[in-house]
C-alpha cells in the first residue's frame, strides 16, 4: 500500500493539526470524503498505512479518524484498539456498504470495540460534515407532517 493516496490538485494537505484524518483503503469511497470535506474547508490528512496514522494520532488528542471496512478487514478490528490508545479522545467512524460480505459482524465488532459511529454507503454529505463538526452540521429539513384537521 504505502503512500501511493492521491488527492485531486485543488485539495491541499491542511498544515492544521485537528484535521480529520483517513485510513481509507477504497480509493473512491477516498476521494468522495475528501471532496465533501473539502468544499467546507476541511483539508483531511490520509494515512498512507497504520503507522503514519498512528504517529497522526499521537500528536492530535481529538481527532476524527474516518477508516472503511477494507482498511479494518486488512488490518484486523486490533486496529480500534491500537488507535483508541493512540488518542484516547478520538472518535473512530467506521464507513462501509452493505454490499461488504462481513458487513452486519464487522460493524457490531467494531461498535463493541469503541468505534464512535458506522456510516453505511452512500454516504450524505451532511453525515460525513457531521462526524467532523456535529455542531455545525445539519441534516436536510424534513417535510412537516400533513396537519390533522378535526
Amino acid at each position: 500500500m504505502g503512500g501511493g493516496r492521491t488527492l485531486p490538485e485543488d485539495m491541499p494537505m491542511s498544515p492544521n493539526i485537528s484535521a480529520p484524518v483517513l485510513l481509507v483503503e477504497n480509493a473512491a469511497v477516498l476521494q468522495a470524503v475528501v471532496r465533501e470535506l473539502g468544499r467546507h474547508q476541511l483539508s483531511p490528512r490520509v494515512a498512507g498505512e497504520v503507522a503514519e496514522l498512528l504517529r497522526l494520532l499521537k500528536m492530535e488528542p481529538e481527532a476524527t479518524v474516518f477508516l472503511d471496512c477494507r482498511a479494518l478487514m486488512q488490518h484486523g478490528v486490533g486496529l480500534i484498539a491500537r488507535l483508541r490508545v493512540a488518542s484516547p479522545g478520538s472518535r473512530l467512524v467506521l464507513l462501509c456498504s452493505r454490499d461488504h460480505p462481513h458487513h452486519q459482524s464487522l460493524v457490531r465488532e467494531a461498535m463493541d470495540m469503541g468505534v464512535y459511529a458506522c456510516l453505511s454507503a452512500p454516504y450524505q454529505d451532511y453525515e460525513i460534515l457531521a462526524m467532523v463538526r456535529p455542531a455545525q452540521s445539519r441534516k436536510p429539513p424534513r417535510k412537516p407532517p400533513p396537519r390533522r384537521d378535526g
